[in-house]
């Protein structure tokens, strides 16, 4: 027999494995390890609750890249937003509305009113745009449509068309101060408000439906109308709204980063504007819609995070079921699974601390100094699997050459530290060497790789050093011979010298433990 041979140890009482066993199978001593550790992991652990992931584009790219360097130039002269501005649909096809007829300007008005009054800069009255009055501006325009020659034999009076021009460029930039070309905002570096552009809206300021009307009589006769605004209208107007008119296009490019999680948040706020005023019927039967690449990107990250619970349980359910095949065991399996959720959360709620909160950026280890509140959300789902799979290896590896040992007629004590002293090192080994491989990753620039590259490494320590090394052996030693119920194992009469003594011969361990044994041996 192994217990037997002298020469031979089992588990030598030198090995540190057999001293550190006797440690955590014991009855008190157990406890204080176990509370010790738990006051480490548990409060980190809290803080996965907290996490928040972001679709920042620059979370992807390596900060030396080109790409990057030449974004966020862009993004300091012409502003964040410039570089991936929303597009607001109109269709009015279901509700047969002409989007340039009055009725759809009077839809654009109401939509894009209530978006740019979202929380922006403007007015003291909080209105950034040209009031529902129109009257002054319609007649301006009729007076100037008429000295053009539109009522008189198109014969153009230029002079006094000049003079209407200024009248009505100086009520329009009168009534819109805040956001007009003046002096202020030309000496801002970037714009403070979200910018909308249309033929409904421009720079914010309401375009009144006369004011559009005249811009398409002003089209035909353009040697003859000299005003831009008109111009720009009509040109706007052709590469905005459809052949059919229907359908037209207005763009807001907001002051912040798109992709930024304020960038997020005014996008859920618009979408949320724009359903409250489709539910009062306040659009007529107007279908509005706001596209661009960050609510793409927003709505694919919002899919897979929804779902992402839902493959955290069932990956957890698969696991259970397999384990519990493979060791014809239902504790051994809910052991295993509660195991691999305390790694899980201890890794994501330490990513919280370290990305979301910057616990160590004052440091100067370069990966630790990315904004606080910046993870990618690539990085749980990547890390997710990955972890689960790794936790599970080594689970499976220390677990089942416990049970051999236990099917060899060990006594449950003597099959663990047995197990332990058997697979601790090569467990041991092949966690640094993965550590050591993923941890490689951790050198990269680019945020997305070295926050998985961090989350990675940590859960792979955390399960070589602390899980399968102190935790389940602890939790094995409390559930004895229970641990792998309702499988039925071998007396165990056979011991590890000087770990415990040998049972006297008739002795079980419980009395539903009298069986034939496994169907494999060691």
């Amino acid at each position: 027999e192994k217990a037997e041979d002298d020469e031979e140890p089992l588990v030598p009482a030198s090995s540190i494995w057999f001293r550190l066993t006797k440690t955590l199978l014991h009855p008190y001593k157990s406890v204080i390890v176990l509370l010790l550790i738990s006051q480490f992991i548990v409060p980190v652990a809290l803080n996965v609750a907290r996490l928040k992931t972001s679709i920042s584009f620059d979370l992807l790219l390596p900060s030396s890249s080109p790409a990057l360097a030449v974004s966020e130039l862009l993004n300091e002269k012409l502003g964040p937003g410039s570089l991936a501005p929303y597009r607001i649909l109109f269709d009015g096809k279901e509700a047969n509305v002409t989007m340039d007829s009055e009725q759809g300007f009077s839809v654009m008005h109401r939509v894009l009113d209530e978006l740019i009054a979202m929380g922006e800069v403007g007015d003291e009255d909080g209105s950034t745009h040209i009031g529902t009055d129109n009257t002054e501006v319609k007649e301006l325009t009729d007076e100037l449509m008429a000295e053009l020659g539109l009522d008189n034999g198109w014969k153009s009076n230029k002079t006094k068309a000049r003079e209407k021009k200024e009248q009505l460029d100086s009520t329009l930039c009168a009534r819109n101060v805040k956001v007009s070309q003046n002096e202020e905002l030309e000496a801002a570096d970037r714009p403070r408000a979200t910018q909308f552009a249309g033929i409904a809206v421009l720079k914010n300021v309401r375009i009144p439906y006369s004011l559009y009307h005249s811009s398409k009589l002003c089209s035909r006769i353009k040697p003859y109308c000299p005003v831009e605004v008109m111009h720009l209208l009509d040109y706007i107007d052709q590469i905005s709204t459809s052949k059919d008119r229907f359908a037209s296009v207005s763009t807001a490019t907001l002051a912040v980063d798109p992709f930024s999680d304020e960038g997020v948040e005014w996008l859920k706020s618009a979408r949320a504007t724009v359903q409250r005023l489709e539910d009062g019927n306040a659009l007529s039967g107007v279908k509005v819609y706001i596209q661009g690449s960050a609510s793409i990107a927003h709505d694919a990250v919002e899919a897979v995070m929804k779902a992402f619970p839902s493959v955290i349980v069932i990956t957890l359910v698969l696991v259970f079921i397999l384990m519990g095949s493979f060791f014809r065991s239902i504790v051994t399996p809910l052991r295993s699974v509660v195991s691999i959720s305390f790694t899980l959360a201890f890794v994501f709620g330490l990513g919280v601390l370290v990305f979301q909160d910057g616990i160590f950026r004052w440091s100067s280890i370069p990966i630790f100094k990315v904004a606080a509140g910046e993870m990618c959300w690539l990085v749980p789902v990547m890390a997710f699997s990955i972890i689960v799979g790794l936790a599970l290896d080594y689970d499976v590896f220390l677990v089942s050459r416990i049970l051999e040992f236990r099917a060899e007629g060990y006594s449950h004590k003597s099959s663990i530290v047995a197990g332990l002293h058997a697979t601790g090192g090569i467990i041991t080994a092949a966690g640094l060497i993965m550590a050591v491989a993923f941890g490689g990753l951790m050198l990269s620039s680019s945020p997305v790789l070295y926050q998985w590259s961090f989350l990675i490494s940590s859960a792979v320590l955390l399960d070589t050093f602390v899980i399968r090394t102190l935790i389940v052996p602890i939790v094995m030693g409390w559930t004895g011979a229970w641990s792998w119920w309702p499988r039925r194992v071998p007396i165990g009469r056979l011991v590890v010298p000087g770990f415990e003594e040998q049972q006297p011969v008739g002795t079980t361990e419980r009395p539903s433990e009298e069986s034939t044994g496994p169907t494999y041996t060691s």
